[in-house]
């Protein structure tokens, strides 16, 4: 009876059962309910990421403010020990400066009481002392003279005039002093004297000689000379104005003529670069043998002398006057000898100023005991 009473579905008109709605509403709340859950996972994620973000930043922020406080600590740490140093270094030079015044004073003290005591003495000094100390000041002259300038004839003369002076001293203690200039004068007088001036002037006067000298035109010049001496002389008779002209004939077909005898080996003629060369080489050589001779080098001056001789002989004609007169000055000069071993003077010196300096300290103590009888009062003043 429950099955007749089960309501039956509708017919439709066309004949068939009409079909049943669907019930949509819980789908969209599902619907709704996912996309409300959705959003509020994706807000919660964004909140996330955001606060994430924002932590981000702050720490960079820190990172940032902790690196320029670094920094800042670090260079004020290198300006305070920057300016620590610079006041270490203005207290050191301070310091050096307080020690060179300290030390100028300690020397002007020094030089103030050396004054004082040579002012002391002064009084004291007698005509002895005055030509003791012009006697020492001579002997130190004559060891520069020596020494410095080699003018052994110059310190000579210097030793001379001090023995001189002490001749007229009255100090008996003066004697070892005089024995051993006598000595010494005595040395000095012995040596050969060489005019070392005279000789550099020679060598140097060859020099310019032999910029002069040529190879052909050398010859040319000689036959110039010889024929302006021709026709300047003077003839006393019509033969010899005719032995003249001939002889300038004769000169004339040499000129135009030239005749080579083949038994004898041929000299090249030199070229004008090689005439220059030649010139250049003999100037060298008369050069280094003055160089030598200032440095008093024996075995050097007389190896350029003999080199500058053997160049000639083998360049020059020696039937030339001026080639005959620069072997001349070359063997003048070879034979003199310009080393020579001065003596030691300094003994003489070194005896005097014993002397002096033992009548100084004789007259100090006196003088040291007059000053101080001379006080009259315990802060060093002298009495009115």
């Amino acid at each position: 009876m429950s099955d007749n009473n089960q309501q039956l579905p509708a017919i439709s008109e066309t004949g068939g059962a009409m079909p049943k709605k669907p019930r949509l509403w819980p789908v969209w709340l599902v619907l709704i309910l996912v996309v409300l859950l959705i959003g509020a996972l994706a807000f919660g994620l964004w909140e996330q990421y955001r606060q994430q973000q924002a932590l981000q930043d702050r720490f960079q922020q820190l990172s940032q403010q902790t690196s320029e406080v670094r920094e800042s600590q670090s260079s004020l740490v290198e300006s305070r020990q920057e300016r620590l140093n610079q006041f270490a270094s203005r207290l050191e030079k301070q310091r050096e400066t307080i020690e060179q015044q300290r030390e100028k004073l300690n020397t002007q003290e020094r030089q103030i009481e050396h004054n004082a005591r040579s002012l002391l003495g002064l009084g004291k000094r007698t005509r002895t002392d005055w030509l003791l100390a012009e006697a020492e000041y001579l002997l130190r002259l004559a060891n520069q003279r020596l020494q410095m300038e080699r003018d052994h004839r110059g310190a000579l003369r210097i030793l001379e005039s001090t023995d001189e002076i002490l001749a007229e001293t009255d100090d008996a203690g003066v004697y070892p002093v005089r024995q051993q200039l006598a000595r010494e004068i005595l040395a000095l007088r012995t040596l050969e004297p060489v005019d070392r001036t005279g000789l550099y002037l020679q060598l140097e006067a060859a020099m310019e000689m032999a910029s002069e000298l040529g190879s052909e035109q050398l010859f040319t010049a000689d036959q110039t000379d010889s024929q302006s001496a021709a026709e300047a002389g003077d003839p006393q008779t019509t033969a010899e104005g005719w032995r003249g002209a001939w002889q300038r004939v004769l000169n004339t077909l040499n000129q135009m003529v030239v005749i080579r005898r083949l038994d004898e080996p041929a000299q090249a003629m030199l070229s004008p670069q090689q005439s220059a060369q030649a010139r250049l080489h003999l100037q060298l050589m008369f050069e280094q043998a003055a160089v030598a001779l200032l440095q008093e080098d024996q075995s050097t001056y007389r190896r350029a002398l003999r080199r500058a001789d053997n160049w000639l002989d083998q360049w020059y004609d020696a039937n030339d006057k001026r080639v005959e007169t620069l072997q001349q000055i070359i063997d003048e000069a070879a034979e003199q000898h310009i080393q020579v071993t001065l003596p030691d003077i300094s003994e003489s010196l070194s005896l005097l100023k014993a002397r002096v300096e033992g009548r100084l300290e004789g007259e100090e103590e006196p003088a040291q005991e007059d000053a101080e009888d001379g006080n009259g009062t315990s802060d060093g003043e002298p009495q009115s």
